[in-house]
């Protein structure tokens, strides 16, 4: 299934930007804008590295994720 999907960096800067836009403007409202912004520098400036959960948060939610393609 991962095949299905190639890497596409000018799409993800196009949606990070657009997202950060967004905050940055108070039109997505989310609590702790300021640290998400910080967070979304850090993330430009590595140019977009893998980031995971923390240890703690992993233990307390185990988080899980699968992504599915839809078939048109």
């Amino acid at each position: 299934m991962g095949a299905e999907f190639g890497k596409d960096r000018a799409l993800l800067e196009e949606v990070w930007s657009a997202v950060s836009r967004e905050i940055e403007s108070g039109e997505l409202d989310i609590r702790e804008a300021e640290g998400i912004l910080e967070f979304n520098k850090a993330i430009v400036l590595g140019e977009y590295p893998a980031v995971h959960h923390s240890r703690e948060y992993s233990q307390a939610y185990k988080p899980a994720y699968r992504l599915i393609g839809k078939q048109f």
